[in-house]
């Protein structure tokens, strides 16, 4: 599962002027409607090149995959993962020369997306592989031993883990494990075990961070290691509610040598949470939660069209069409978020996306969740009920009940959602809004396109209203006291909202143009309640008449007062599996 670094503290990154994204103008004030219109869209040569890579996938994977006895048995089939391997999978965009298909990032990440919605457990071993495999880091490293080793690892189809989280967590500025020069300065050892470490039980090469404490001071570095060595060893296989059969393991290392060359050295300037870990969010977290999100929509249908409450259709109660309503602009709005992400580099404008893609995570994830959620409430006791028992008494055995973990998990992967929110409601919009104080917020502002409805129009207009306010309204925030942790967060919420709206927005527009005019309706459906989110938020965020928040909690960790809320419960947490007698 791996958290990941970018939960720590950590200066913000640098936007050049002549390239701000959407984002960046936000945080400036500045709408940025140029940027973000007309809306991208895929090379047709390259989409045909990845259809037929698709076409194979979804053969493969249906007649050799099984979904739901890999979610009962939690393994994947024998021999699957050489299979994947064989077949290219795992190698989506390196090079042929390397092994690997040489497919276009909007490519791979259709790929993923296709085995997502089959098994997301089978998914995120493509996903981590393709996302935060050794490959990841080619482009990043100068010639010499450690690149060479990498490369070699890759040809050789290694399979590859990433492990950072420790047990005390992933959001410590320094790691438990550690890594100590030996006296002859040739290499390095590593004691120390990490855990939520995803592709970890299988991987042949892997790259652990621990923390260096020499002259330079105490640090995190990054160090490359195959699992053979010695003292490296899997101390088990976690199991966790959704994600049943995904390889996600304990690591220990045990007094491991590594060759100092094998320290992950770059330049100053490259910063490995927007060069590696954004891209990979979005195979990881970003590829399940839309396939997660358009199967609801099919659930959904497969539902509703066949019930009906005293002799009435279900579709044609209100109530109902609004669940499905909001169902389907939710998923388009996660398509909108997941193509201008992966397409935007095209356009032949210098934009900057790296803020849009680290914002993807969670923009994905939370509304993957308020659909798999919904769907649930729209099927009701047959959500809950899974595929199995659905299948034994002969209903239709749509796995709700799986998507529902496995969505649940999207927003922990990579991150806790709140968590991501403080950090990048600090290191990015609240650090660029005090930079661009006093500065000049003109410019970016442009009519609403006449092919948008009256009510996207509007929509579009409140948008650009929004991030015209948005760095002053965040300035009156400050107050000159310290930020309360709340602050952050929904600030970053807001500026996520406001993203999403404008790429939904400029999606709708351009199909609309090429004459698909149903999905105004969508991006007004998804506008329309992103718009109640905003002011739920925006109130939060400026609340000072808050309860007790503070008192209440340092009491109840401090004394715990069971009489008042543990009364009649049976606090004592047995060993899983096992009966013990309670003392």
């Amino acid at each position: 599962m791996n958290s990941q670094t970018f939960t720590q503290a950590a200066p913000p990154v640098a936007v050049w002027p002549d390239r701000e994204g959407i984002l960046a103008g936000l945080c400036a004030g500045r709408f940025r409607w140029d940027v973000v219109h007309p809306f991208p869209t895929q090379d047709t040569a390259d989409r045909g090149t990845g259809d037929a890579v698709l076409d194979e996938l979804r053969q493969f994977l249906m007649t050799r995959v099984d979904p739901d006895q890999i979610d009962v048995s939690g393994k994947l089939p024998d021999g699957l993962v050489d299979e994947l391997r064989s077949r290219g999978y795992l190698a989506l965009r390196m090079d042929a020369k390397l092994g690997g298909l040489g497919l276009s990032v909007a490519n791979a990440f259709r790929v993923i997306e296709v085995a997502m919605s089959w098994s997301v457990p089978v998914g995120w071993c493509l996903a981590i592989q393709n996302g935060l495999g050794a490959g990841a880091y080619l482009p990043l490293l100068p010639a010499g031993p450690l690149r060479d080793l990498i490369a070699r690892r890759v040809s050789e189809g290694a399979i590859f883990s990433d492990a950072d989280t420790d047990p005390s967590g992933a959001s410590n500025d320094l790691r438990s494990t550690t890594a100590t020069l030996t006296t002859d300065g040739s290499a390095y050892v590593i004691n120390g075990e990490k855990i939520c470490i995803g592709n970890g039980p299988a991987a042949d090469f892997l790259v652990v961070s621990a923390t260096v404490n020499d002259a330079d001071g105490e640090r995190v570095e990054y160090f490359f290691l195959d699992t053979s060595s010695p003292g490296f060893s899997v101390r088990s296989e976690q199991e966790f509610m959704g994600l049943k059969g995904a390889k996600i393991g304990a690591l220990t290392f045990d007094h491991v040598r590594v060759p100092r060359e094998q320290m992950l050295n770059l330049p100053e300037d490259v910063d490995t949470e927007f060069e590696v870990n954004r891209p990979a969010r979005m195979y990881i977290v970003s590829a399940p939660a839309l396939a997660i999100a358009k199967l609801c929509a099919h659930w959904s249908r497969e539902f509703v069209s066949r019930r009906s409450i005293d002799g009435l259709p279900l579709g044609e109660y209100d109530e109902i069409q609004r669940i499905v309503a909001a169902t389907l602009a939710d998923a388009f709005a996660i398509e909108s978020t997941v193509e201008w992400c992966l397409l935007g580099e095209s356009r032949e404008g210098p934009d900057d996306f790296r803020l849009e893609q680290s914002a993807a995570k969670n923009i994905t994830s939370v509304a993957c969740w308020r659909v798999v959620d919904r769907t649930m409430s729209l099927l009701a006791a047959e959500g809950l009920e899974t595929a199995r028992s659905k299948a034994s008494r002969g209903a239709q055995p749509l796995p709700v009940e799986r998507a529902l973990r496995d969505a649940r998990a999207l927003r922990i992967a990579g991150g806790v959602d709140f968590l991501l929110d403080k950090y990048f409601g600090e290191t990015v919009v609240l650090s660029r809004v005090r930079e661009t104080s006093g500065l000049d917020q003109t410019g970016g502002s442009h009519s609403a396109p006449d092919v948008l409805s009256p009510r996207n129009r509007e929509h579009l207009r409140f948008v650009e209203a929004e991030i015209s306010a948005f760095p002053g309204i965040c300035r009156g925030l400050f107050g000159g006291r310290p930020l309360p942790d709340r602050v952050p967060i929904y600030v970053n919420r807001i500026a996520n909202e406001l993203l999403t709206m404008s790429v939904t927005l400029s999606r709708a527009a351009t199909l609309a143009a090429a004459g698909h005019a149903a999905v105004q309706d969508l991006a007004d459906v998804y506008c329309a309640a992103a718009r109640h989110r905003l002011a739920d938020w925006w109130r939060q965020a400026s609340n000072d008449d808050d309860p007790d928040y503070g008192g209440v909690a340092v009491n109840w960790l401090r004394d715990g007062r069971p009489e008042l809320l543990l009364g009649d419960v049976i606090t004592f947490v047995p060993r899983a599996g096992v009966m013990e007698e309670v003392s």
